[in-house]
């Protein structure tokens, strides 16, 4: 498999700010639910994070960001 460029630190800026934009719901969440929710709800948005929001990211990266110059 072939090895690909770094990314430049204009990349980097981009996937953090992503990164951020994508957390936002969850912390929103997490922030405003804090009192009132459940164990069980805190595992579900966990889950509903690793199945949605991290692979939108990698795609994001690999589709959009890395093309970026």
């Amino acid at each position: 498999m072939a090895m690909r460029e770094p990314l430049t630190s204009k990349q980097k800026i981009v996937c953090i700010a992503t990164g951020a934009v994508l957390w936002i719901p969850l912390m929103t969440f997490i922030i405003m639910g804090r009192d009132s929710v459940t164990p069980r709800q805190f595992a579900a948005v966990g889950l509903v994070n690793l199945l949605v929001m991290v692979p939108l990211f990698a795609f994001i990266t690999e589709k959009w960001i890395r093309k970026m110059k």
